[in-house]
């Protein structure tokens, strides 16, 4: 009799632990492949956040994009939410819907020693009317929609 009750002991207790261990693995992959959305307000009050892995979103600031290495494919641009702005360096071929003073995502990380996100993706907007909801809140929350049309807020 106490053969079984201590075999099913040691059997639950290794089942508790088997499970402990795959839930502490999956929650180990999950934390880190989860992407964070900032502004560029938010990268800049809170840079320690960005460090790993983040997405930026806002408007390509006009007459911001400079090229670094033509060979390299290497520029940088500034993206802004109307409140601050961030230099973003993007090494690779652009959306053909990249342009000036258009909405976009980028996916990297933020370089706090040199002030710059490293962008390793870069997302731009599908049409004319569209803007990545991260963005269009984060535009919203600083300066509201008055500030897409060139409008100074009050």
């Amino acid at each position: 009799m106490r053969k079984a009750v201590a075999r099913r002991l040691g059997f639950t207790v290794l089942m508790l632990s088997l499970l402990g261990l795959t839930f502490y693995v999956v929650m180990q992959n999950f934390r880190d492949n989860l992407v964070f959305f900032f502004s560029p307000t938010e990268i800049l009050e809170t840079p320690q956040k960005a460090q790993k892995q983040a997405r930026l979103g806002g408007m390509v600031q006009k007459g911001s994009v400079r090229i670094l290495s033509q060979q390299d494919h290497r520029l940088r641009f500034t993206v802004t939410d109307f409140n601050k702005s961030v230099d973003i360096e993007y090494q690779g071929f652009l959306p053909d819907l990249f342009r000036e003073g258009q909405g976009l995502v980028a996916e990297g990380y933020y370089d706090q020693g040199r002030q710059v996100f490293i962008a390793r993706t870069v997302l731009a907007k599908h049409d004319e009317n569209y803007m990545p909801p991260q963005v269009q809140e984060a535009i919203d929350k600083h300066h509201g929609q008055a500030s897409l049309q060139g409008e100074k807020p009050q």
